[in-house]
C-alpha cells in the first residue's frame, strides 16, 4: 500500500466519522429546541390564612401531555415556599390524563371521594385553576376511576373552567359543622341493633342523610359494633322528597355484589340503613335503587323494590 492510498483511507475515515459525529449533533440540537418549556401557576395554600395562593413553576417537556403530567406531578408534589403547603391530600393519586382538542380530563383514584366538601372544592379548584393555566387547555373533566364527580345534588359537574372559579384567591374550606348522628349496626350475634352515636363534621349545604349513608359505609368505631354495609359500597345520590318524607338512596353495584348473603345479613344491612336516615325528623320512609334503577329483590330473600319503614326488632 502506498503513502498516497494510506492518507486516501485515513482521510475517508475521518470524513465518515466526521459526518456522524455532526449527524448526532443535529439531532440532539434538534431534539432539544424540540422541548416545551412554559411557564405556570400551580395553585397551593397559604399556611397563615387557608386561602389559596398560586407559585410560578418552569415546566420541560417534549409534548403537552408530558407537560400536563409534569404539572399535576407538581402539584402533588407540593410548594417550594414555606408559607405555602399542598392541596392534594397524599393518598389522591392522578391516574391518567386524556387530552382531546383545548378539554383534558383528569381521572384519579378513589380516595378522592373521601374527602370533605371543603377539602374537594379545594383541590377541585387547584386543578382546574392550575390547568387553566396552560394555553392549549381551556376546559378540565375530573373523573374518579372513570366515573365523572358530581355535585350535592347528584348531578354530573362536566367541565370546568378558570372562570367557574373566579373567587380562588380568597377560596377557603367550609367553616366546620358538627352534627351528632345515631348509627345502626349488628351486635356480636347479629341477634339485635347496637346504636353508636358518632359526631361528624358536616357542610350545612348538604342533606345530612349523605353523611349517615358515608358513616355507615365507612364502619363501627365501638368495639363490639360489627359492620352492616360492604365498604367498597359508593353512594351515587342521595335525595329526600320533602312532601311524603321518602328518601331515594342510589347505590353503587357493590352494595350487592360485595355482600355475602343470607336472610339475617341483607335484613340488619337493610334495617341498618333505614333505622339510621329515620332518625332524622325529615325522614320516614326509604327506597333504595342500584345504579339508579330500582331492584326487585337484594340478594334473593328480601323484596328490595318495597319502601322500607324503621323496624328495630330482627325480622324473619
Amino acid at each position: 500500500m502506498t503513502k498516497k492510498m494510506f492518507r486516501n483511507i485515513v482521510l475517508s475515515i475521518f470524513i465518515v466519522l466526521l459526518f456522524i459525529g455532526c449527524f448526532f449533533g443535529v439531532r440532539y440540537i434538534t431534539n432539544k429546541n424540540d422541548m416545551i418549556d412554559v411557564g405556570i401557576d400551580v395553585y397551593f395554600k397559604e399556611v397563615k390564612t387557608s386561602l389559596m395562593k398560586s407559585e410560578r413553576h418552569e415546566i420541560k417537556g417534549e409534548t403537552n401531555e408530558d407537560i400536563v403530567i409534569s404539572v399535576l406531578e407538581e402539584l402533588k408534589l407540593g410548594p417550594r415556599d414555606e408559607a405555602l403547603v399542598g392541596i392534594i391530600p397524599e393518598e389522591v393519586e392522578f391516574k391518567s390524563v386524556n387530552i382531546d382538542k383545548n378539554v383534558i380530563t383528569v381521572d384519579v383514584s378513589s380516595e378522592y371521594n373521601d374527602l370533605s366538601y371543603g377539602e374537594e372544592l379545594m383541590v377541585r379548584a387547584a386543578i382546574v385553576n392550575t390547568l387553566s393555566g396552560l394555553d392549549f387547555i381551556d376546559y378540565v373533566r375530573i373523573t374518579v376511576e372513570g366515573f365523572e364527580i358530581k355535585n350535592s345534588e347528584g348531578e354530573p359537574i362536566g367541565l370546568m373552567s378558570s372562570e367557574d372559579y373566579i373567587t380562588t384567591p380568597s377560596i377557603s374550606p367550609e367553616p366546620k359543622n358538627y352534627k351528632t348522628v345515631k348509627l345502626y349496626f349488628a351486635n356480636k350475634d347479629a341477634t339485635a341493633f347496637n346504636i353508636e352515636e358518632r359526631q361528624i363534621e358536616v357542610n350545612p349545604n348538604e342533606p345530612l342523610e349523605k353523611y349517615i349513608i358515608e358513616e355507615l359505609i365507612k364502619g363501627p368505631k365501638v368495639e363490639g359494633n360489627y359492620a352492616t354495609v360492604p365498604s367498597e359500597t359508593k353512594l351515587r345520590s342521595i335525595k329526600t322528597e320533602t312532601t311524603d318524607g321518602i328518601c331515594y338512596v342510589d347505590l353503587s353495584s357493590d352494595f350487592v355484589t360485595k355482600h355475602t348473603g343470607g336472610s339475617t345479613g341483607e335484613w340488619f344491612t337493610i334495617y341498618s340503613i333505614v333505622n339510621s336516615l329515620t332518625e332524622l325528623e325529615n325522614i320516614k320512609k326509604v327506597q333504595f335503587l342500584i345504579e339508579g334503577e330500582k331492584q326487585q329483590n337484594f340478594k334473593g330473600h328480601i323484596d328490595f323494590s318495597t319502601l322500607f319503614e324503621a323496624d328495630l326488632t330482627y325480622g324473619d
